[in-house]
């Protein structure tokens, strides 16, 4: 199956978080803003901030109908040579971890 891919914005970052299996480690992960061509809508999903534009992950839509109902669609953070790249709160392909205080 041939799905779409939309790329988006990162556009806030959630709460810091323990990494499981590392402890005195914590992470954060993004927030992920996305356009749909059908409802004329962003959609908005959870981005690990270490993947960088060429990691693409399949989602389920957020619309109540349409084409992308079944199927959902792929979903990516905006390349560097991309203008809307400059939007993002922070850099992908960059993880976000701390020390835990």
């Amino acid at each position: 199956m041939n799905l779409p891919l939309f790329r988006g914005t990162l556009i806030e970052l959630f709460p810091w978080r323990d990494i499981p299996g590392q402890p005195g480690w914590q992470s954060r992960e993004a927030q992920l803003s996305v356009w749909c061509p059908h409802c004329k809508r962003f959609h908005f999903h959870g981005w690990d901030p270490a993947d960088n534009a060429s990691v693409k992950t399949h989602r389920v839509a957020h619309c109540a109908d349409g084409p992308f109902r079944e199927s959902g669609y792929l979903v990516s953070v905006w390349r560097q040579t991309d203008p809307e790249a400059v939007a993002h709160v922070c850099k992908p392909g960059k993880p976000i971890v701390r020390q835990k205080v």
